[in-house]
């Protein structure tokens, strides 16, 4: 299997770079945590300069109670992760979050935080025996398994660099600019659980492995830091103005081949061989990546007092995060193509109405890549080159709204929070491509891309507080649904395509988290007559024999 090149297979080798390091922090932690339990302040000496250490530690065990089924497992290039994991345990996991940040005089200073982690379900021996349809080869041989790049991520130890920054504070007259420079998070628009229709897609890298095993996890907390230089003018206290420019791309963070989650074989990390026919198979070729410079965006806020609200207008350039796939018959190999110069301009309104938080987000995007086949070429000659792609692209419009409170006491509950939002996007028009885009006429597959899409999501969390002393306790509901459409973007949602969770979470003293989940996931699937492999609308279609109990433990120092 030859290696793809490119910034996800960097971050792996960082892992595999960090991991005595990371040892040697956690073990440096415990040792800590045993004389304070509390985030703390480390003394410099200067009264002037502030160092400060907080460290989170968590423990997650989860466990499949679904059966698998027959029409998912039919699909040669998709069973590998359901039947990895037929029952039982399917993570076993403890995560160490550190973060430190060294402040001047409250104006400049720096961040770094990494974190490191060890899944046992990882380490052992998997359940599937269907030689015949694994994807992955042994010296060119089918075996069961999964690719190193794979196993060695998720089961660990292994770790990776998260934020690592420069920021300060420069005060002109009545103005004050904001600059931060190197791995950080920074993100526009108003989305709070869809992030494939907002402003911010593509801004930032996406941890979406991390939003399909939580459903209903809001978008700021699967977002990933990428290299990059921006800047905030707070001009006057109703006028802002602010830029971004990126000094490397990396694409999302798909659930990778083999794992629990995965719905493909062919993931972009960790992917195995696509089969083709019995005995034959494509290997995984060089991905085709867009340059690491060169995106950016601007963007103004305004609050003027007679709206009562904040408008935000924004104009960004960016390459896509998401891949379209090309397949080349000369070499049997198949390779993911990432789009670059996509425009995309946007505005988005928060305000309160009612007690309630209110935020819109609407943006509309040209060259942008579309749901298609895969492009066939006769060789490699044909391949498109960096930056460009074979697959669709054209004009698309996206909206999202929602709506943010909070539970008052009732005779059920004591407080709580709730929040929903709804999401549209349209395609306009098809500009390059259009003999693989879904949408066409002549395509006619399950998966049909129509011409609108809505969705909705929301989460719902009663309260009651100090059910025992120091201890209060919390009901989480979490759920997602697919109204109308198939989108014309990928992982844009489908009808009747979502999942929902409940939870029962306890708040220990404020310091110590204990939360039991239950996460189901469904979607519609059409069976081939012939064969019974199954097609879904929507990812979590192929998802919906995946159901899991998870016991998750948190703390903080």
């Amino acid at each position: 299997m030859s290696e793809r090149s490119g910034a996800f297979s960097n971050r792996v080798l960082r892992g595999r770079a960090l991991r005595s390091g990371f040892v040697c922090l956690f073990l440096g932690l415990l040792c800590v945590s045993y004389g304070n339990v509390n985030a703390f302040n480390i003394p410099t000496g200067n009264d002037d300069l502030v160092l400060r250490w907080d460290n989170t530690f968590r423990y997650t065990l989860q466990s499949r109670v679904a059966d698998q089924e027959d029409a998912l497992l039919r699909n040669a290039n998709g069973d590998d992760g359901d039947r990895n994991f037929e029952d039982g345990i399917v993570s076993n996991r403890i995560d160490v979050l550190s973060e430190a940040d060294l402040v001047y005089k409250q104006a400049w200073g720096v961040r770094a935080s990494g974190a490191f982690w060890y899944d046992q379900a990882y380490s052992g021996h998997f359940d599937n025996d269907s030689v015949a349809t694994s994807n992955y080869l042994e010296n060119g041989v089918q075996d069961t398994g999964i690719y190193n790049q794979s196993e060695r991520y998720f089961e660990g130890p292994s770790g990776e660099l998260l934020d690592c920054f420069a920021f300060g504070r420069i005060d002109v007259g009545n103005t004050s600019h904001f600059i931060k420079v190197g791995r950080h998070t920074y993100y526009w628009g108003e989305a709070l659980l869809n992030p494939i229709h907002s402003i911010s897609y593509g801004q930032m890298p996406l941890d979406l492995a991390k939003a399909t095993a939580q459903p209903g996890v809001e978008v700021k907390e699967v977002f990933r830091p990428r290299n990059s230089v921006s800047v905030v003018s707070q001009l006057s206290p109703d006028f802002q103005l602010a830029a971004q420019y990126f000094l490397e791309w990396e694409e999302d963070m798909l659930p990778e081949a083999g794992t629990y989650f995965s719905s493909s074989d062919l993931s972009v990390v960790g992917r195995g061989a696509m089969i083709m026919g019995p005995g034959v198979f494509f290997q995984p070729g060089d991905d085709i990546e867009p340059d690491d410079r060169g995106d950016f965006g601007i963007s103004a806020k305004w609050s003027p007092s007679f709206m009562d609200g904040t408008f935000g207008f924004y104009y960004r350039n960016f390459s896509d995060v998401l891949p379209q796939a090309v397949i080349n018959l000369a070499d049997a190999t198949y390779h993911y193509e990432y789009a670059d110069d996509i425009d995309m301009f946007g505005i988005s309104y928060a305000t309160e109405i009612f007690g309630l938080s209110l935020g819109a987000d609407f943006n509309y995007r040209r060259n942008m890549p579309l749901n298609s086949e895969a492009a066939v070429v006769a060789d490699a000659s044909y391949l498109p080159k960096d930056g460009e792609t074979l697959g669709a692209r054209g004009e698309t419009l996206h909206c999202l709204i929602n709506l943010l409170g909070t539970l008052k006491r009732t005779p059920i509950w004591e407080a709580g929070s709730w929040n929903v939002e709804f999401g549209y996007s349209r395609w306009l028009e098809v500009d390059e491509g259009k003999e693989y885009f879904k949408g066409r006429s002549a395509y006619n597959g399950f998966d049909e891309v129509t011409r609108d899409n809505g969705l909705i999501a929301g989460n719902f969390s009663p309260q009651w507080l100090q059910v025992l002393p120091g201890v209060d306790l919390s009901l989480p509901l979490t759920a997602s649904y697919g109204l109308w459409g198939v989108s014309s973007v990928a992982n844009g949602g489908a009808k009747k395509d979502g999942s929902w969770g409940v939870g029962l979470a306890l708040d220990i003293y404020t310091k110590y988290k204990v939360n039991l989940n239950y996460v189901n996931y469904f979607g519609e699937i059409e069976r081939d007559p012939a064969t019974g492999v199954a097609t879904a609308r929507g990812g979590n279609g192929l998802l919906r024999d995946r159901d899991f109990v998870s016991l998750t433990l948190k703390t903080s120092f």
